[in-house]
This record gives C-alpha cells, structure tokens and sequence, in this order.
C-alpha cells in the first residue's frame, strides 16, 4: 500500500511534486458532479512559525489517519506543511468528518501554539472543495502549492524570533503603504450571526482583525512572532494605531464592527483623537478576558475611557467555566463571548450562570462554533448569537448554506 503522508525528508520536494500530480490527476479524472466527491485541504501554514513544525505536521498526519471517514489511500501530504484528502461519501457523513477535521486542528493549535490561538486565523487552515463544481479553483491552488514548494524547502531550516528591528522596518513600510492597501490586503473580518429557531441567520456585525499570517508571509518570512510576547505586544499596538488611521480615514466602517484594541490602545492618545471625532461611537471594542487578570486597575481606565466615548466593550476568550466565578456583568460589557469548542461543564450550573448575565443586560456571543450541535447546545442555554467556522457557512446563499463549500 503506497503512504503518502510518510515520506523520506520534510523537504523531499520530489516526493511532493509527485503527490501533486496525484491529486491533480484525481481531480482531473473526476467525472462525478454530485455533491458526494470532495477535496479538503489542510494547511498549517499559520503554524509555519513553530521550530517543531515537522514534528507536528506528523502528528497532524497521524491524527488524521484515525479519523472516521479518512481512506487513507487519498490522503497526500503536498508540501511540507499541507494535505489533501479526497472523499466519497454521503453529505451527512462528509459533513461529520470535516467538523471532525476542523475540531483536531483546533486541538493542535490549542496544544502546540497556545501563545498563537486568538491570532491565527483558524480559517486558513482548511478548505473545501466538491470535486465537481470546484475543479479549477482545486487545479490553481495546486499550481500555487506547486511554485511554492521550493520557498517552503528553504524555509524548512527554522526561524529567528521577533526583534525591535522588525517591529520599526514594519512600521516604516507601512507607514508609506496607503490606508485603502493596508485593508484590502491584511484586514478580515468575521461575522457574529443572531440564529433563532426556524428563522434565516441574520449577521449582526463583523469582528473586524488584522490577518497575521497574511503580515508575516509579506514582511515577517522566517520570524517566530511569538517567542516574546512583549514584544508581539509592541507589534499589535503599533498596528492598532493603523487599524484607528483607517477609521478616521472613514476605510473601515467602526458603525458596523467591532475591533481587536490593547489595553495600552484605548488609553493613548490615538484613541482620545478618535473619540473626540466621534468615530468611537458605537463601536464594539473587545479585549481579552487576559486582560482583566494581567492589570485589572488599567482595564477599568480603559473601561471608562471607551465608555465614555460611547463604545461597547465586548470581552473575548471566556471559557465556560469561567462563568462560574468572574461576573461578567459586572465589567461594564455589553457582549461575553464564551468559547463553544470544548466540552461543557454542568449544563443546570452553566446555563443558571448564563442567564444571570443576560438577565443583567449582556449579550452572550458563542464562538469557536465549529458544528451544528454546538449552535443547538447554546440555543438550549439561551444563547443566540454565534460566531465561528460553521456559522460563516450559515450567511451563504440557497445550497451552499447546507455545506462546508468555498464561495
């Protein structure tokens, strides 16, 4: 039985050209267009930053290999940091083994990048794709992965950590690049949905976020943005203060979204410079719960500095279990996202926990959504909005909602 994702070397570069062609020549002998014939993508790509990225590719491969529904005669490694599955199976079951392939590699950045989870954006590491009706978006990222093989093996040697020198050559860079650039190439965003029972998905507004990985590929190739986290820290700070250029500049819209700000952002004067224009003015602003612990008399200046310039606080990063002793309500938020991506404790304790808060005026936001059950877990509790990979597929018109398809 041949192996494709054992080769020799992470950098044998013949061995993955020739599981290129493979998969190439699969997709092009396909003569299936039912909705039963898939290709999945996975990249650890936003991972290229770990000294150990071999060792977890091989462990992402092995996972793979003893999920339900993995035929292992189509599963490729094409490059050194990406696979290609390719599945027949039923729309039911097809739909089981993607959420089951997105839920490993949650864990795996959960375990090998812990540093990285809020930061990476989680849904650059899988695609998917029917066989059918995708064939020549499947052929070009293919030739893509193919042309970047030989970056890839270069690469492969390691990284150096993040130092103030790349932090001031970004900033000079950006610095010359125009607004409308800098968020057309590395701003994104991600819907927070209200889902209610026998009713269309209606999105409520986007979290607005700069894509790291996009930044690190075009200016930071070969740097561990994550060995220092102070200095990570003095790098999001810096390009916390472009995110507010641009709302001044009226390129992002701050009436429709809420935004990822530091602690040392809201209490700078680029901030007061903004609030006093009024751009702050219902604005949804969030930080992570990571913040109330590390300084809690900054975040309560920080706090009533938003608040007085009219902004909502929004706090990110809340496990369930948290909820069982911080009072939420109590911080001045006005949202609590609540991480749905692990198993819940006590549903009664939990859900009484939930309802303290929303009978208080909060409105719970439940994200890292990977899968229906967990929309339906948290409608049962009382939540009703959601945020994650499986309720970005819920805005797609007619079919395509039904299905993990790309656009």
């Amino acid at each position: 039985m041949a192996d494709h994702v054992q080769p020799p070397s992470s950098n044998d570069e013949a061995y993955f050209r020739n599981n290129l062609h493979s998969v190439r020549a699969l997709v092009g002998s396909n003569t299936r267009l039912d909705e039963v014939a898939h290709a999945i993508f996975i990249s650890l790509g936003p991972l290229d930053f770990l000294a150990n990225l071999p060792d977890v590719t091989g462990e992402v491969s092995e996972r793979l290999k003893k999920l339900n529904g993995v035929d292992v005669e189509r599963l490729y490694q094409i490059t050194p940091r990406d696979f290609a599955l390719i599945s027949y199976q039923t729309e039911n079951s097809f739909v089981a083994l993607v959420t089951e392939v997105r839920m490993m590699l949650v864990r795996i950045v959960r375990q090998y990048a812990p540093q990285a989870f809020f930061t990476i954006d989680q849904q650059e590491l899988i695609q998917v794709f029917n066989l059918g009706r995708h064939a020549p978006k499947i052929q070009d990222l293919l030739a893509r992965l193919e042309v970047d093989l030989p970056r890839m093996k270069r690469e492969g040697g390691g990284v150096r950590p993040l130092s103030v020198s790349d932090i001031e050559r970004l900033t000079q860079v950006l610095d010359r690049m125009p607004l409308d650039q800098f968020v057309a190439d590395f701003v994104t965003w991600q819907p927070v949905v209200r889902v209610r029972q026998n009713d269309m998905p209606r999105m409520i507004f986007h979290e607005h976020y700069i894509s790291m990985r996009k930044l690190h590929d075009t200016f930071l190739q070969g740097v561990n943005l994550f060995t220092n986290m102070n200095l990570f820290k003095l790098l999001t700070t810096e390009l916390d203060k472009r995110i507010l250029a641009c709302i001044r500049e009226e390129y992002l819209n701050p009436a429709r979204g809420s935004f990822n700000f530091n602690v040392e952002t809201l209490l700078s004067a680029s901030f007061e410079q903004a609030a006093n224009a009024g751009h702050a003015k219902g604005m949804v602003i969030e930080l992570q719960i990571s913040d109330v612990f590390a300084d809690y008399p900054r975040f309560r200046l920080a706090q009533q500095q938003l608040t007085k310039a009219g902004a909502k606080l929004a706090l990110d990063g809340i496990t369930p279990e948290m909820t069982d002793v911080l009072r939420c309500e109590n911080l001045g938020s006005s949202y609590v996202k609540v991480r749905l991506d692990q198993a819940m404790p006590d549903r009664a304790d939990f859900a009484a926990n939930l309802r303290r808060m929303i009978e208080a005026g909060v409105h719970i936001v439940g994200t890292r959504v990977e899968s229906e059950d967990a929309v339906y877990n948290g409608m049962r509790l009382g939540m009703g909005r959601f945020q994650g990979f499986y309720v970005n597929k819920l805005l797609r018109p007619g079919a395509e909602r039904d299905r993990f398809m790309v656009s």
